[in-house]
């Protein structure tokens, strides 16, 4: 039984004006439940295989199979719904979010699977346990070693019980005791999870733990060794799919209606035009503020743009991603106006502080409410919601179409 089949396989990639063939006409069948590594020297082709193979680019010609389904047929959301079900990912370097622990990490697929919170956290905590990082599911990766790392990214590749788990040289920038050990339990976890492994290596020792070994030159394969048969019944490994599925005190004074009207008047235009060129101050600085900050953010999480994509998420919700976090962005600049406008609103109520009206000897005292006026605040809060989602748009936007592939370079 064949996990993955290519039929005259053909990819060129273009730099510019030259064209880089990476593939020629190649026909491979990949074996179900078995450790597969894809081996030559670097720009042989392996890494276009392996993105053809996860459905994150299609061949120029020729058919990519999966599971009994032609990639080239799919859209782009199945595409990403078939990478979400049926792949996991190990990247060379490993490509875990920085804002998110460990256990986050392996988290992510299963809520995007919309697995329930305690089957989520029973599988997480039973990988974790099993690449030996229990204790350290509250760690981000930036307090983790490399092997740890790696570690994290295996279990986050087999959270979704994939039926193939891919991996782009996993041990390339490991030491060579870490990366036995990493390799050791990619083999131990292939066989417990019962689910295809395929490599891209030219790792000696990688090459040793392989079933099957396939050998890329020039965009062509030159050989293929296979060394042992696939000894998994269909039935053990369906069962084994099914089993891991589990205003007081203010002076006054009173005024007839004629006298009062034209006083009202002239601080109703006065705070108008004051706030109203505050506001349209504001909303300008959340505009840039918030544009340009997501700006930025797509240009530095450009790999973990990639890394998303290829772990399955859709278009719509990296693009919805960036615009929550434009929008939080900016009410998180409307709360922290309050907590600034709180203490000097205390200050200039508590300061005695006098205000007369053009052409009035009367002195107003001058009082600053932040609190009170629900329906303006709620009003404000929604106002800057908006302002910033339509700031965050276009970056977003430019986010969701970034290219898997493309994304992914960046974090080489």
């Amino acid at each position: 039984m064949y996990s993955v089949v290519l039929s005259r396989v053909s990819k060129t990639y273009h730099l510019d004006t030259v064209e880089v063939p990476a593939l020629v006409g190649i026909d491979l069948e990949i074996r179900a439940n078995c450790f597969t590594v894809i081996s030559w020297p670097s720009g042989s082709g392996k890494t276009a295989i392996l993105s053809l193979i996860g459905c994150i680019d299609r061949p120029d010609s020729g058919e990519v199979v999966l599971a009994e389904k032609s990639i080239n047929l799919m859209s782009i959301k199945e595409l990403s719904d078939f990478r979400l079900h049926h792949l996991g990912f190990i990247f060379r370097n490993f490509n875990l979010l920085p804002v998110l622990a460990a256990y986050e990490n392996v988290e992510y697929p299963l809520i995007l699977l919309k697995v329930p919170a305690a089957e989520r956290r029973q599988r997480v905590m039973t990988l974790l346990d099993a690449v030996g990082l229990a204790g350290k599911a509250g760690n981000r990766p930036s307090q983790l070693s490399g092997g740890q790392r790696q570690r994290v990214a295996i279990a986050r590749a087999l959270a979704g019980s994939p039926k193939l788990v891919l991996a782009d040289e996993p041990t390339a920038n490991l030491d060579t005791e870490t990366g036995a050990s990493v390799i050791a339990l990619m083999r131990k976890m292939q066989r417990d999870h019962k689910v295809a492994f395929v490599f891209s290596s030219h790792d000696p020792k990688v090459l040793a733990e392989a079933d099957d070994a396939v050998f890329i030159r020039d965009g062509r394969i030159v050989n293929i060794e296979r060394r042992v048969e696939t000894q998994i019944p269909a039935a053990t490994a369906r069962l084994n799919e099914l089993l891991a599925t589990q205003f007081k005190g203010m002076p006054l004074e009173v005024l007839d209606y004629e006298t009062l009207t034209p006083i009202y008047q002239q601080v109703i235009q006065f705070f108008n035009s004051m706030f109203g060129f505050i506001a349209i101050l504001i909303y300008m600085i959340v505009l840039f503020t918030v544009g340009n900050t997501m700006s930025m953010a797509v240009v530095e999480r450009t790999a973990e743009v990639g890394t998303l994509r290829a772990i399955g998420q859709q278009r719509g919700g990296i693009r919805a991603q960036f615009i929550c976090e434009g929008v939080l962005l900016g009410l998180i600049g409307g709360a922290l106006g309050i907590a600034i406008a709180l203490p000097i609103a205390y200050l200039i109520n508590h300061s005695g502080m006098t205000w007369a009206p053009p052409g009035y000897s009367y002195k107003y005292p001058v009082m600053v409410r932040v609190w009170g006026d629900y329906q303006l605040m709620f009003g404000t809060a929604f106002n800057l919601a908006v302002v910033a989602a339509v700031s965050a748009w276009l970056p977003a936007n430019r986010a969701a179409k970034l290219d898997i592939v493309d994304a992914l370079r960046h974090a080489c």
